[in-house]
């Protein structure tokens, strides 16, 4: 019984009164607007069959700058290891590559809804308030 009445009084919910005075919006609550809000296809063959007429450029391939089988001085971290060996740039993942593509990291700075957005107006927060000192 004494159960029952602590699940009745925890989930109770709030009118809009209580409401408004338990929480106080600031700058960690927002309302995600719907053009956000992801949408997902309820099966491929309906994804793919949207985009007949479209036509998508291929990724541009980067080369990387040693060829494969050079060995890396002074890469290692390991104590007792050995230098790394570059492999052929198809054993290396995709998301390596993205990473050096400057467009697809200031597109993830300017989505407000993304962690690196948050992160980089940290450091630019604290480097204006280091500035000022």
């Amino acid at each position: 019984m004494r159960v029952n009445r602590l699940k009745s009084i925890l989930f109770t919910v709030p009118t809009c009164k209580q409401f408004n005075q338990c929480i106080r919006p600031n700058e960690f609550t927002f309302v995600i607007p719907s053009r956000e809000i992801r949408e997902f296809q309820s099966s491929p063959s309906r994804a793919s069959s949207s985009k007949k007429g479209v036509k998508t450029e291929a990724p541009i391939k980067v080369v990387s700058s040693v060829p494969a089988g050079t060995i890396l001085k002074g890469i290692n971290i390991f104590k007792g290891g050995s230098d790394p060996i570059s492999k052929l740039d198809e054993e290396y993942p995709d998301w390596l590559w993205e990473l050096l593509d400057e467009e697809k990291q200031n597109a993830s700075r300017e989505n407000q809804y993304s962690r690196s957005y948050h992160r980089y107006q940290r450091k630019q927060l604290i480097k204006n308030n280091n500035f000022d000192r």
